[in-house]
């Protein structure tokens, strides 16, 4: 049987007869991580415009019956990509997928 205590470990082994030890304390780039931070901060505060905002931004701005026949429409191929069981939030939530993949 082998006694493994005689044997040195090889992390220890490791340590001693490399530079890895030195490596771990290695802090990155701090402008790097601000810069991380501040896009993520950047990310998280961007509004997001719910179906009804823009549909009262659209009839506010333009009162034609083609816009509003439009909007029927888009919420119509919205509803049979969802499926007509869905509830109104995932259906609003395509709604605003279309509008921002066709604009």
């Amino acid at each position: 049987m082998i006694d493994y205590r005689t044997y040195p470990r090889i992390t220890g082994s490791l340590r001693a007869h490399s530079d890895i030890a030195e490596r771990l304390h290695y802090r990155g780039d701090t402008d790097e991580l601000l810069r991380r931070r501040q896009q993520s901060l950047n990310t998280d505060s961007r509004k997001t415009i719910t179906w009804h905002e823009l549909q009262q931004l659209f009839l506010k701005n333009n009162s034609n019956s083609a816009i509003e026949s439009q909007i029927k429409q888009l919420r119509k191929y919205a509803i049979e990509f969802v499926g007509s069981e869905s509830d109104s939030s995932s259906t609003d939530s395509v709604c605003i997928y279309l509008f921002e993949s066709f604009r």
